[in-house]
């Protein structure tokens, strides 16, 4: 896992990256959304911003999985998979409800902190500071409980959650693929205690 991973370092970059622009987005369109008349424009963009972010996070992370037909790391492709439908489903039903769309965050993150963590304790033993992957899948699935319990009673503090949530799960994934980058190519280092 650890040599696929080496190689496909940049696609794991890149999903930091948009996470982190994801973030960023909501951040600037924060202060429109308490403003009664014109709320429902910002709520719309980042639905859109959402599909497309989330579809092309679980593209990068499904390729990432695959080195060859034979050569399938599952717990990423689930990742990516994940990831990509609840993305596709934004973008394709127009008619979906602000809280239906954040149910979707919800369920999106939560199966991708568990596939991080699943990944994370695979590379326990064969990377350093494997505790970033660690850091966003526990992350993203507290994250995908609370917005989950949380959405019908206040959206607009679930999308400042899901904010700081975007920023510090992009960070720790950047972070982290840089880390991968780092290794050297046939050698990897034994995890400290």
């Amino acid at each position: 896992m650890i040599d696929l991973l080496r190689r496909k370092w940049w696609l794991l970059l890149v999903r930091g990256i948009l996470a982190i622009l994801f973030g960023l987005a909501i951040l600037a369109l924060d202060p429109f959304f308490p403003v009664p008349l014109i709320r429902e424009i910002p709520f719309a963009l980042l639905a859109l911003l959402f599909g497309l972010f989330a579809l092309a996070c679980g593209v990068l992370t499904a390729l990432a999985s695959i080195h060859s037909f034979a050569d399938v790391n599952w717990a990423v492709l689930v990742d990516g998979i994940a990831i990509s439908v609840a993305g596709a489903m934004v973008l394709l039903l127009p008619d979906l409800t602000l809280a239906a769309v954040v149910y979707m965050i919800a369920c999106a993150a939560f199966l991708a902190g568990i596939s991080e963590i699943a990944i994370a304790a695979t590379l326990r033993q064969q990377v350093q500071h494997e505790w970033l992957l660690m850091t966003a899948g526990v992350g993203s699935a507290i994250f995908g409980i609370y917005i989950g319990l949380a959405a019908e009673q206040n959206l607009i503090l679930v999308l400042r959650a899901t904010c700081v949530y975007a920023l510090v799960s992009g960070a720790a994934i950047t972070a982290f693929s840089i880390r991968l980058r780092t290794l050297p190519a046939r050698e990897h280092h034994i995890a400290t205690a």
